[in-house]
């Protein structure tokens, strides 16, 4: 004997509503969840937002030093760049790091194994991003850097014109120039670049100018380009913090 079929309020029986179910499920099947991120073959950049500056190569390589294949793990570690994006016109940072590979494969691989990784005290969370979403981001930094590692003119008489629309970011130029850079807070307002040439005559600097001045705050923002990459090291080391006719410098590495 079939079992009594079950009445809902409406009259409809389970079987019946069951069916409804079913037929509404094949007509409007669920929408696939896509991935999180779609990946163009060209995309060699992950971006790593954070407010905290003191970052470095060293904090983006432990994410994925600790995995089991050590040999995969010593390729990925060496396979990058890391660049802090500045502000274009004073050249300080701002929001986030940026990691640049060889390859969109190996920029995957680092992506995969560090996605369970801790920094900043939280979990990991990169930006997967091509080098056109970048450029127009970095070309007007790229420009103002080339010309400030140039002379104070050359950065003056360009940076409030227009960024050519092809010009493209030469990034081991830019990283060359960075590490060889430093933006110096509060030096004595009376100094200029002969000054600082004399006072620092052991130091083997190329040439410096003021990019930043507030009278009101008595706040001064002055670049130093070196002729070598050791001298900027030396000049960082031994210059940050210290008191120099009373006023307290501060000093960031490019």
């Amino acid at each position: 004997m079939r079992a009594a079929q079950v009445l809902w309020k409406n009259g409809t029986t389970k079987s019946q509503l069951m069916k409804e179910v079913f037929a509404t499920v094949k007509n409007n099947p669920a929408p696939v969840k896509p991935d999180v991120q779609r990946l163009a073959p060209d995309t060699k950049f992950l971006v790593y937002r954070t407010y905290n500056p003191s970052l470095t190569k060293d904090d983006f390589q432990s994410l994925v030093s600790m995995i089991s294949d050590k040999a995969k793990s010593k390729v990925l570690m060496n396979s990058f760049d890391v660049f802090k994006y500045r502000d274009p016109k004073f050249f300080t940072f701002l929001d986030r790091y940026i990691l640049r590979f060889p390859t969109n494969h190996i920029m995957k691989e680092y992506l995969m194994a560090s996605r369970l990784s801790l920094l900043d005290d939280r979990a990991v969370k990169f930006k997967a991003t091509d080098v056109d979403s970048l450029q127009q981001d970095y070309a007007r930094y790229y420009r103002n850097l080339v010309n400030a590692s140039k002379s104070g003119k050359a950065y003056f008489d360009e940076v409030k014109n227009p960024v050519p629309k092809d010009l493209s970011v030469n990034w081991s130029r830019l990283q060359t120039i960075e590490h060889r850079s430093l933006l110096v807070w509060n030096l004595p307002e009376n100094w200029d670049h002969l000054t600082v040439f004399r006072k620092f005559w052991w130091y083997d600097i190329h040439h410096s100018f003021q990019v930043f001045v507030n009278y009101e705050r008595n706040t001064r923002l002055t670049f130093i380009h070196f002729n070598n990459v050791r001298d900027a090291c030396l000049f960082r080391n031994n210059f940050h913090g210290a008191l120099v006719e009373d006023n307290r410098l501060l000093i960031e590495k490019l």
